[in-house]
């Protein structure tokens, strides 16, 4: 896909700050993986094991995500003041799993939460990550208590946020112990930022591949801006941008008030 810039969001939808949950950067064979060094107005935190690859090929390993961080314009006011990459937690900052950009009172957490649709092992993961997470998160939070998380959750909270909830009821990322986590997670002292503003309407970030499930928009919402209550009141407006099409995800776009 295009590095996201000004000219792939439609206005009104121009965004000074991108985080990106989940990219990949594909390397062959017979070269050795490296990435540019945080620089400028880009940060990056990459996974240390691959990933499987919805694009193998005889060339290719398999492909690294990596959570991104991207400040626009380059301006200075922009920058974060700290960029802090990972939690210090081993078996997650290996996977790339967090990274977190100071600005002024407030931070940006920009999470990929683990998928667990492959398999009991992956799930057991995921839901061992939620635990340390929410611990983690509240210990964050008497640092800095102005906090928006923005990333891939991997989990469709209640039976608004996806088109079957029936069919999906024992389907990895709508499990009651997920939906239970997620209840637990707006109730620790964070805002679904999209709720807060459209408590009733059905938008959705992820459709699957299969069966032109986008065009007949059956779809999950997975990506979220959770902001910590106090920042709640500045949210402005909340859009899935769902006409950029990029991948299976659509662009989450938050205006607020800092």
């Amino acid at each position: 896909m295009p590095w996201p810039s000004k000219a792939n969001f439609r206005r009104p939808y121009a965004p000074t700050k991108i985080a990106c949950a989940f990219a990949r950067v594909i390397r062959t064979l017979k070269s050795t993986f490296s990435w540019p060094a945080n620089s400028n107005n880009s940060f990056f935190n990459s996974s240390h094991k691959p990933s499987r690859s919805l694009w193998r090929s005889p060339k290719t390993t398999p492909t690294l995500p990596l959570p991104v961080a991207k400040v626009l314009p380059r301006r200075r006011q922009h920058l974060p003041d700290r960029v802090v990459v990972g939690c210090g937690i081993e078996q997650y900052d290996r996977e790339g799993r967090i990274l977190r950009t100071d600005f002024g009172a407030w931070s940006l957490l920009n999470v990929y939460f683990p998928s667990g649709t492959t398999g009991e092992e992956r799930q057991a993961f995921k839901m061992e990550f939620l635990s340390d997470f929410l611990l983690w998160i509240q210990n964050l939070k008497k640092e800095r208590p102005n906090l928006i998380v923005a990333g891939d959750f991997n989990i469709a909270h209640t039976e608004q946020d996806i088109h079957d909830p029936k069919g999906n009821k024992k389907s990895s990322g709508f499990l009651p112990e997920e939906r239970a986590w997620m209840s637990q997670w707006f109730a620790s002292g964070f805002t679904d930022a999209f709720r807060y503003r459209h408590p009733e309407r059905i938008e959705y970030s992820w459709w699957t591949f299969r069966a032109n499930a986008r065009a007949k928009n059956k779809g999950w919402r997975i990506d979220y801006f959770a902001v910590s209550d106090p920042l709640a009141s500045r949210i402005a407006e909340v859009r899935h941008l769902g006409h950029i099409a990029h991948s299976d995800h659509c662009p989450v776009w938050m205006q607020i008030d800092l």
